[in-house]
């Protein structure tokens, strides 16, 4: 979200003037929220750029995306965002994670180191002047700091398919047909496969082994209802956890009637070529941290319908009465989805939902509507 506001903003408003300075202390996913003393170097070279910045171009608003509620990112809150509040007059806080306005709550009773955490998240988070949401079921996190101003505005993202209609669409629509024929038995109906994607951080909170045992679940009941359709997953991701690698070992090992497939980590290309392919996207998350996953926007752009829980934000990602949604913990309501997302058709309306609410230019105009509402940028602003 920070690469496309530098991007944009600029462009789209003259009298806007945008500095980046990139607070990243960790440069690989294992290292996110542990204790390394390289980071503290980070952090002061990265403080030493807010304030030139602030002094050297006059800056009067500062953008900071807040920590999730682990230890570690919260004190590098604490650390920063106390300096960044007292140079700059203005600070927009985009909150991107949840949980932390319930930890600050539960913190009432955890005495004194209760209170002075609280008196920490006070002086970094309290009575921002913009805090930005993104969605309406996340928006009481923020709202615990009593901002001056909330604005909901869902994640945005350039468009990963733009060749969806002429290239994309026709095929989706061949492979359904061949899928409800094989459902039904019909004569002639060729065998085909239902190819599911997992793509997410693979940890049991983000619903990977619900997605495996209801995969697994709906395959065998597929094939001793004779029909002509398989099931195959392909898993892509990676793993914070030892013990979630092996349990994924032990899983697979156990699975004999649908195929699945764990590819690690997606780039870019394969990422496309995943979306692409496959028929349909499962996140059956209850991660506590979860606010809008990017998966899911993803998944719109590329017309992939979608069977996840109704967690957090993702109802407001999805379409109205949208009907694929499950139950967390809950395999079986998983296995009982397969049918209905394998003659699933309406993959232009999840496409043009994309282009409508969730596109880099849908995120970039509510931006600058909340920016406006926070300043008059009729003179010239630094942010």
């Amino acid at each position: 979200m920070v690469d496309i506001l530098s991007s944009n903003l600029a462009s789209r408003c003259p009298d806007l003037e945008c500095d980046l300075v990139y607070f990243q202390f960790s440069d690989e996913p294992e290292s996110i929220g542990k204790p390394k003393f390289g980071k503290v170097l980070r952090i002061a070279r990265t403080l030493f750029s807010a304030v030139c910045i602030r002094y050297r171009r006059w800056s009067k608003i500062a953008y900071y995306v807040p920590a999730p509620p682990r230890w570690i990112p919260l004190f590098r809150d604490w650390l920063i965002l106390p300096i960044i509040r007292a140079l700059y007059p203005s600070i927009i806080l985009h909150w991107h994670a949840v949980g932390l306005g319930q930890l600050y709550l539960r913190w009432k009773e955890a005495g004194l180191r209760g209170t002075i955490a609280r008196a920490l998240c006070d002086a970094c988070y309290g009575r921002a002047h913009l805090s930005i949401a993104l969605s309406h079921r996340t928006g009481p996190d923020a709202a615990t700091f009593a901002p001056k101003t909330i604005a909901i505005i869902p994640n945005g993202i350039p468009d990963p398919c733009p060749d969806f209609l002429a290239r994309l669409l026709p095929q989706r629509e061949m492979r359904v047909e061949r899928r409800r024929h094989a459902l039904r038995n019909e004569e002639g109906a060729e065998e085909t496969t239902l190819n599911c994607l997992f793509m997410s951080a693979c940890t049991e909170a983000k619903g990977l082994f619900d997605t495996i045992r209801g995969l697994e679940a709906a395959a065998q009941s597929l094939a001793q209802e004779c029909t002509r359709m398989r099931v195959a997953l392909k898993i892509a991701g990676t793993f914070h956890s030892r013990s979630e690698r092996a349990e994924l070992d032990e899983l697979l090992s156990h699975c004999h009637w649908a195929d699945m497939e764990y590819l690690g980590f997606a780039d870019a290309e394969l990422k496309d070529c995943l979306l692409s392919e496959s028929d349909c996207l499962f996140l059956p998350t209850y991660y506590r941290h979860e606010a809008s996953p990017l998966v899911i926007i993803e998944a719109l752009a590329y017309g992939l319908p979608v069977v996840a829980t109704a967690w957090r934000g993702i109802p407001e990602i999805l379409p109205p009465l949208y009907p694929l949604f499950v139950p967390p913990h809950c395999p079986l309501s998983i296995a009982q989805q397969v049918k209905a997302v394998a003659e699933w058709s309406r993959f232009g309306s999840l496409r043009q939902r994309y282009s409508e609410l969730f596109s880099e230019l849908a995120f970039v105009d509510a931006f600058l509507r909340a920016l406006r509402c926070l300043t008059d940028l009729g003179e010239d602003y630094a942010i």
